[in-house]
């Protein structure tokens, strides 16, 4: 279903996939369903797949077209004011800024069945393709791979996550801040698995 909105790699110029940038990526927005509600910051990590040093950062807050519809829980846990986001920027040129990012990047994650409807519903309505792999990479389901082992991870919320491993959380449930913790446990996780 999503996939026609993906630019696709030629063939003879496929890569591996352990090559491939990742991008790890998280959005905040104006409620819970992406039909309705929309996109209002979006922060990028563009991550060596091999190293896991970070070699882009892109962050940028969206200008929101129809606050009318938004989820006044969702902009207070945001902190969406006028004021704090008196800079923001219109959501087609933050998506063609995220487009030039890392052509064919492979997208990472926290949740990413909650992200990806939001950004693959904007880039149709702006009749855009995706500069990026078709596949996402969910942090998510490592952790709760990871439950199995380690009894203290009990849920899946990021917060509790990153208590757990003892991962400092700073500015949590912003864009960025919950990106830097998303690549903070996949970091603790691949760790794990390579000693």
């Amino acid at each position: 279903m999503s996939s026609n909105i993906y630019k696709e790699q030629e063939p003879d110029k496929e890569i591996d996939l352990r090559e491939r940038p990742l991008v790890f990526i998280d959005l905040e927005t104006t409620g819970l369903d992406p039909m309705q509600h929309e996109i209002i910051e979006i922060a990028c990590l563009v991550v060596d797949s091999q190293t896991l040093e970070i070699q882009k950062e892109y962050h940028a807050k969206v200008q929101p077209e129809h606050l009318e519809t938004a989820d006044p829980k969702s902009l207070e846990y945001n902190k969406f004011s006028p004021e704090a986001w008196k800079e923001a920027k219109p959501l087609r040129q933050i998506l063609e800024e995220l487009n030039n990012l890392v052509p064919g990047g492979e997208f990472i994650g926290y949740n990413v069945s909650f992200d990806r409807p939001f950004i693959e519903n904007a880039v149709r309505k702006h009749g855009m393709m995706l500069n990026f792999d078709h596949h996402w990479i969910d942090v998510m389901s490592l952790v709760y791979l990871e439950s199995f082992f380690n009894k203290k991870l009990e849920r899946l919320r990021l917060t509790h996550v990153c208590e757990v491993l003892g991962i400092p959380l700073k500015e949590a449930h912003t864009a960025m801040g919950d990106t830097r913790a998303t690549l903070a446990v996949y970091r603790y996780l691949k760790g794990k698995r390579i000693t």
